[in-house]
């Protein structure tokens, strides 16, 4: 008889909470329910593209906060989010030093303030800027990005869905090459800027941002320097804002900084603009310097000797 009762007892208690479960599911059906979307990272305008994770940002039309989901590989999978017209768009999540600033213009990815130049020439004088670039902020080069973004709205509801992004490149690679560097031999830092760049990035609709930074970039030397050599600098950027040149606000300038074996800081000005837009292809941009005459250091306390806590520039005689 015991073990009839607990029986009895045992049923009860399930029949009772089945009975509890359809009363609560009834009442779900005056909420909505999360809608299960499948994510498709499609690599087609990217193959050789190397993410190590992936992000897709859902944006409700309600104007509710927007829901970030996160996928520790660069195919995708399936993610439970608000039903509801969204936009949407997504970007590789492991690019370092990018981040979004927070402002009326939408989700605009951009990155971190830098100095104009490093090491020893960040000693003591501040180092000079390109005329007319004054205001502009210093800007570090963002990291490798791939994004996209749906064009139109998309409708999310509890039956599933899949979405498919297709990212490509959003950054731009510039290489500035400098030939005939004259007294190469005696340089022990170097380093340049490019300014009237664009700061940023807006994801949700792959535009670059209104504001114009300079970005300071590295000039490797080669592996033997003579008298007279080549080198070149490769950095990425989000790219030149299209039509910013023509507005006549700002012009695109390389300055060149070293440091010689006496100490001496020398900086070398160089209006660019009219090879960055002509460029055919705006991912990447080719800009050439043809001479750059760094003055050879002075020894044994001959000649004029500057202060090493001042900067000289590099004048070229422009042929008559």
């Amino acid at each position: 008889m015991k073990k009839t009762r607990i029986f009895h007892t045992v049923a009860m208690a399930a029949f009772l909470a089945a009975a509890a479960s359809c009363e609560h599911k009834e009442l779900c059906y005056d909420h909505p329910h999360p809608a299960e979307v499948r994510v498709v990272f499609d690599w087609q305008k990217a193959p050789g593209a190397t993410p190590e994770s992936m992000c897709a940002y859902f944006l409700p039309a309600s104007g509710e906060q927007s829901l970030r989901y996160d996928f520790a590989n660069r195919t995708g999978g399936t993610i439970r989010t608000r039903q509801g017209d969204h936009g949407a768009f997504c970007l590789n999540s492991d690019a370092e030093g990018v981040f979004f600033r927070d402002g009326e213009g939408g989700f605009e990815l951009t990155t971190d303030n830098a100095p104009v130049v490093s090491g020893f020439m960040s000693l003591g004088t501040r180092a000079p800027r390109a005329r007319g670039t004054e205001e502009e902020r210093v800007a570090l080069a963002p990291d490798t990005l791939w994004s996209d973004y749906l064009e139109e709205r998309v409708l999310l509801t509890e039956r599933g869905k899949t979405i498919v992004f297709y990212p490509e490149l959003s950054v731009c690679t510039y290489t500035v090459e400098i030939r005939s560097v004259k007294n190469l031999k005696y340089v022990t830092e170097l380093s340049g800027t490019l300014s009237g760049l664009a700061g940023g990035l807006h994801a949700e609709r792959n535009e670059v941002s209104e504001e114009l930074v300079t970005v300071p970039f590295p000039l490797p030397f080669p592996e033997e320097r003579g008298e007279t050599g080549a080198i070149e600098g490769s950095f990425l950027t989000f790219g030149h804002r299209p039509g910013a040149t023509q507005e006549g606000t700002h012009r695109h300038t390389v300055m060149i900084y070293a440091m010689l074996l006496d100490g001496t800081r020398w900086y070398y000005e160089k209006d660019v603009t009219d090879q960055i837009p002509a460029g055919e292809n705006p991912r990447r941009v080719r800009i050439v310097i043809d001479e750059l005459p760094l003055p050879k250091p002075i020894v044994n306390g001959g000649g004029f000797q500057p202060k090493v806590d001042e900067w000289q520039q590099v004048d070229i005689e422009l042929p008559m």
